[in-house]
């Protein structure tokens, strides 16, 4: 997540809200808190799993949350989200996403 952020020139006060990846196993979840609570702790951010809505689709998804996100984006008017997608083995990506100018 820091990584994302500083690739996209962006602090964690900027992102509007977060779709974390909420793999619904408690090791997984209470560690992707944990990482949330550092990145954010100065003000927090507003995130939830979506995951409880559409399941897992296992390889396919890091591009349902991706495209869950950009619809969140586009029916909340927000300006920047970021998206959690965790895989097995350590395989973890963050994305940001930015709505334009």
């Amino acid at each position: 997540m820091r990584r994302a952020l500083a690739d996209a020139g962006l602090e964690p006060r900027d992102v509007d809200y977060l779709n974390a990846h909420g793999t619904g196993t408690i090791p997984n979840d209470h560690t992707e808190k944990l990482a949330i609570d550092r990145i954010f702790a100065e003000g927090g951010v507003t995130f939830e799993s979506t995951k409880r809505l559409h399941g897992h689709t296992l390889g396919g998804a890091g591009a349902l949350e991706a495209a869950v996100s950009l619809a969140l984006m586009h029916e909340m008017r927000l300006e920047h989200v970021l998206s959690n997608s965790f895989g097995f083995g350590g395989n973890d990506a963050s994305l940001v996403f930015a709505a334009p100018p």
